[in-house]
C-alpha cells in the first residue's frame, strides 16, 4: 500500500514538474510584435512616437479626420465653415455654415477627437522619453508644442475642456471641465518649456526649405504669440511675434497665386506646415489609405462643380483640374464685396483669392446654360484650388502641396493687432509690408479696424477668421444673419435666395462655443452634465 500512495506521489510530482514546463512551452511571445516594455527605449523609439504626433496632427488640421469612416473631415474645412467667409451647403457642413449645428455633428466630434488622438501621442511622448539625448530632447519639445497647438483649438472652439496631461489609466478616463484660465497657463507653460529647451531648431536662413519640415523655435514663438493675444496679452504679444519677424528667417513670396499650391512648399513664408510625401514612382495612383490621410485638398469635394457648372470654351487657359467637382466652399458675397470696397473691383489680392462670372471668359470657362449652384452667391475661391499643372493631383484626394498652418503674413498682422490694441509701436510697417505684396498703397496711423480689414482680405478662407471675430468680440455683429437666407446661383447668374427653414439659423450666444460630440457626452460620466450652453 506504501508503494502505491509513493508511485501517486511521484506521479503528482511529475505531474506539476510537466504542467509548469508546458505552461513555459506555452509562453511564447507573440512574434512580430514588440512589447510596450521594449517600445520607448532608443532615439528610434522616440522617433517613431513623434511621428506619430505629426501624422495626427496631419490628419485633423488639413487631412482626413477619424471615427466617421470614409466621410472627410478636417479642422480646416470645419474652421472655414464656422465664419462668415465662406460656406458649404452640404450634410454635416451645412449645420455648422448655417449655425444650426448639434452635438451629433460627425464633422464636431471627428475634429474633437483628432484633437485629444494628437494629445495622446504628445503625451505619450513626454510620459515615456526623458530628454537624455539631443534626439530626445528635440522631439519632446516638439511633442509639448502639439500638445499646446491643440488645447489652442480646443480652447477656442470649446472653452473649458478636460485637460489630460499624461496618459490616462482606465480609471482616469471619465474627466470634466477644466478651468479656462489653468487651460490657457498649461499652453503657456507647454510652449515655453518646448523655446526654453534649446532643442528646436531655426532655419539657416530664409530659403531654408529642410529645417522647416518639423517644429522650429520660431513656430513655437508664432503660436505663442498668438495665444497671448488671444489672452489679450498684448506686450507679451507683440514682444513674442517681434522675436519672429526680427529672426530675419521668414518673409513673404512674391505671388500670392503660388500660395498653397506646390511650388509653394517649404517656402519663406510658411511659418509650420503639413508636409506631404507619396510614392513618387506612383504619383498619379497613390495608395487610397495613404493618400487620403495625408490630403491637402480633397479635389472631388472642393473643386468647382465640372462637369455639372462649368465647361471650358475651346480656348483654355484656366490652370486648374477641370474634369469633375462638387462645388464645396463657396466664398460668401460679403468677401467680394470688403475687396471691391477696399481695392476695387479688379485688385490682384481679390484675384488671386476669388473669381466672379465675370472673370471667367479670361480663363476659357463658362457657366453651363441651365445649370444651378446650391449654396453659391456667384462667387468662386480661386485661392488653394487644385492645379492639374503642378501639383501631380489625385481627383478624390487632392495633391502633394503642403498645408501651411500659419504663415508669416499672419505673424505681421497679428503683431499689428498687438501694436494698436496696446502692446506699443506702431503697425504700419507690419501691415504695409502685406499690403505691397497685394499691390495696394501705403497706409499710415494704421487702426484696429483697418488690422481687422487687412486680415480679412489677406487670410479669407484660411481658417483664420473664426478665432479672429471671436477674439475681437465680432461674431455676433459678423454672423447675426449667417445661414438664415440659403443661396442657389441660377443660370441666368442671377442668385436666388430662399428662408432657411430652420429658426436655430443664424449667430445665437451658444454659437461662441461648439457643442461637445454626442459620443464624449453619453462616454465621459463626467462631462453628462456639463454640456456647453445651447446644445
Amino acid at each position: 500500500m506504501k508503494t502505491i500512495f509513493k508511485l501517486f506521489a511521484i506521479l503528482a510530482g511529475a505531474s506539476l514538474i510537466l504542467g509548469a514546463c508546458n505552461e513555459k512551452l506555452l509562453d511564447i511571445p507573440q512574434q512580430g510584435v514588440q512589447s510596450e516594455d521594449n517600445s520607448y527605449i532608443t532615439d528610434d523609439d522616440c522617433l517613431a512616437a513623434t511621428t506619430a504626433i505629426y501624422h495626427a496632427w496631419r490628419a485633423v488640421w488639413s487631412g482626413c479626420g477619424y471615427t466617421i469612416g470614409p466621410c472627410y473631415v478636417n479642422m480646416f474645412w470645419m474652421l472655414n465653415c464656422m465664419a462668415d467667409d465662406m460656406t458649404d451647403s452640404s450634410a454635416n457642413q451645412a449645420e455648422i455654415s448655417y449655425s444650426t449645428v448639434t452635438p451629433s455633428n460627425t464633422w464636431i466630434e471627428a475634429n474633437y477627437n483628432g484633437l485629444y488622438r494628437c494629445i495622446y501621442f504628445s503625451n505619450i511622448v513626454l510620459d515615456k522619453f526623458k530628454p537624455e539625448s539631443a534626439v530626445k530632447s528635440r522631439c519632446i519639445a516638439e511633442a509639448k508644442f502639439f500638445r499646446a497647438v491643440c488645447y489652442y483649438e480646443l480652447i477656442t472652439l470649446w472653452g473649458a475642456v478636460p485637460k489630460v496631461d499624461h496618459i490616462l489609466s482606465p480609471e482616469e478616463y471619465n474627466i470634466g471641465k477644466t478651468e479656462i484660465s489653468e487651460l490657457w497657463q498649461f499652453v503657456e507653460t507647454d510652449l515655453n518649456e518646448a523655446i526654453e529647451s534649446g532643442k528646436l531648431p531655426s532655419k539657416t536662413g530664409i530659403d531654408d526649405k529642410e529645417t522647416g519640415t518639423r517644429i522650429t523655435k520660431e513656430a513655437a514663438l508664432a503660436v505663442l504669440g498668438k495665444v497671448y493675444l488671444t489672452e489679450e496679452k498684448f506686450t507679451e504679444a507683440k514682444t513674442t511675434l517681434d522675436k519672429v519677424i526680427n529672426s530675419g528667417l521668414y518673409g513673404l513670396i512674391p505671388d500670392m497665386n503660388d500660395l498653397y499650391h506646390m511650388q509653394a512648399n517649404g517656402c519663406r513664408e510658411y511659418i509650420f506646415e503639413n508636409v506631404r510625401k507619396w510614392d513618387t514612382a506612383n504619383l498619379r495612383n497613390p495608395d487610397p489609405q495613404a493618400s487620403a490621410v495625408q490630403d491637402g485638398w480633397y479635389g472631388l469635394q472642393d473643386n468647382w462643380p465640372f462637369p455639372y457648372c462649368f465647361e471650358t470654351d475651346g480656348t483654355q487657359t484656366f490652370p486648374f483640374v477641370d474634369q469633375m467637382g462638387w462645388g464645396g466652399m463657396n466664398p460668401t458675397r460679403k468677401v467680394y464685396d470688403a475687396f471691391v470696397a477696399e481695392e476695387g473691383p479688379s485688385s490682384y489680392r481679390r484675384l488671386a483669392s476669388c473669381l466672379v462670372l465675370e472673370d471667367l471668359p479670361s480663363f476659357g470657362v463658362k457657366f453651363t446654360n441651365g445649370a444651378s449652384w446650391s449654396g453659391n452667391e456667384g462667387v468662386f475661391r480661386f485661392k488653394w484650388l487644385m492645379s492639374l499643372e503642378d501639383e501631380m493631383w489625385n481627383a478624390w484626394t487632392g495633391n502633394l502641396t503642403n498645408t501651411p498652418c500659419m504663415r508669416y503674413a499672419d505673424v505681421l498682422l497679428l503683431a499689428a493687432e498687438a501694436a494698436v490694441r496696446g502692446g506699443g509701436g506702431s503697425a504700419d510697417a507690419y501691415v504695409n509690408e502685406v499690403r505691397a505684396r497685394a499691390k495696394l498703397p501705403a497706409k499710415s496711423g494704421v487702426t484696429f479696424e483697418d488690422v481687422k480689414k487687412e486680415r480679412l482680405l489677406e487670410l479669407c478662407f484660411e481658417a483664420v477668421r473664426f478665432q479672429d471675430l471671436k477674439r475681437w468680440g465680432d461674431l455676433a455683429k459678423e454672423c447675426a444673419d449667417k445661414g438664415k437666407k440659403m443661396p442657389t446661383l441660377m443660370a441666368s447668374g442671377t442668385v436666388q435666395y430662399v428662408d432657411n427653414p430652420d429658426p436655430s439659423a443664424g449667430f445665437q450666444e451658444r454659437d461662441l462655443l461648439l457643442p461637445f460630440p454626442l459620443s464624449e457626452i453619453q462616454t465621459n460620466k463626467a462631462l453628462a452634465d456639463q454640456q456647453n450652453p445651447g446644445y
